[in-house]
């Protein structure tokens, strides 16, 4: 829609430093906080309403913060019903053509329409983690530290085990707003993470001083692994399983060889 693109231009404007022509596109959002709405394009809205230091951003603000979403998680923004792997929701794909029915070339019977099998709905996990990565920099904008934290923890566990999301666009605006995050706040943690396999241990310390940093333990296999947590602050663990997959078979030939000139 063209509010939301808009905003993603206003943003790119501001971003860039250009305050004329980026004014006019803020003045258009301005009269649009009110009919937005879809999470996605009031997450640009707000954030490119924030940057401009607009009247208008409590308002959008607090639209935005009654479409959140409550998890154990955290906080996100986004269509949380499924999308339907068709062109239109709810739209099932259309029959085929019987054999002889239809026209072709030349009065020939038409050929009929492969048949598209119907998938079970998918979750729209790119789009939810883009929108709260936006919804997380408006909030950052706002001074809501207390939000934006737990945004940022949502966007947190939702990574991969490469630390970026699904696609390209997800990640670059999550890592935007989780980096964002992480300038503008001070890590109040001490903690002590001991995990256990048998009778192998390990101690990881984590305090404001590597709070930011990545800390990998390769943990023994066959057997489980348990985790206690001391001490005060947030600390996100995640689990990573690597494994080797053996080359496939050749594929036999056929005996019957074919060529056609």
């Amino acid at each position: 829609g063209k509010t939301a693109l808009t905003a993603y231009v206003a943003v790119a404007l501001r971003e860039a430093g250009d305050q004329t022509a980026s004014a006019k596109a803020v003045h258009y959002l301005e009269g649009a906080v009110d009919s937005s709405n879809d999470a996605y394009t009031l997450a640009l809205t707000t954030y490119a309403l924030e940057m401009a230091k607009s009247p208008k951003a409590a308002a959008a603000y607090d639209r935005l913060m009654a479409m959140a979403h409550q998890s154990d998680d955290g906080l996100y923004w986004g269509d949380v019903e499924p999308v339907l792997p068709f062109p239109q929701r709810g739209t099932p794909p259309k029959a085929p053509l019987p054999l002889g029915e239809g026209q072709g070339e030349g009065g020939a019977p038409g050929i009929p329409a492969p048949i598209r099998p119907i998938l079970p709905p998918r979750p729209n996990q790119t789009a939810t983690i883009e929108t709260t990565g936006y919804a997380t920099l408006a909030l950052i904008e706002h001074g809501d530290k207390v939000n934006a934290s737990r945004a940022t923890r949502w966007l947190v566990t939702k990574r991969n085990a490469y630390g970026g999301f699904g696609s390209t666009q997800d990640t670059v605006v999550g890592l935007q707003a989780m980096t964002k995050y992480a300038a503008t706040s001070r890590a109040d943690v001490d903690a002590t993470v001991t995990l256990k396999s048998g009778n192998w241990q390990k101690e990881i310390k984590v305090s404001p001083d590597n709070s930011d940093v990545l800390q990998m333990v390769d943990v023994p296999i066959g057997a489980p692994v348990s985790v206690d947590v001391k001490g005060k602050g947030q600390v996100v663990l995640q689990s990573v399983r690597r494994f080797n997959v053996p080359d496939p078979e050749p594929k036999a030939e056929s005996v019957f060889q074919m060529q056609v000139d």
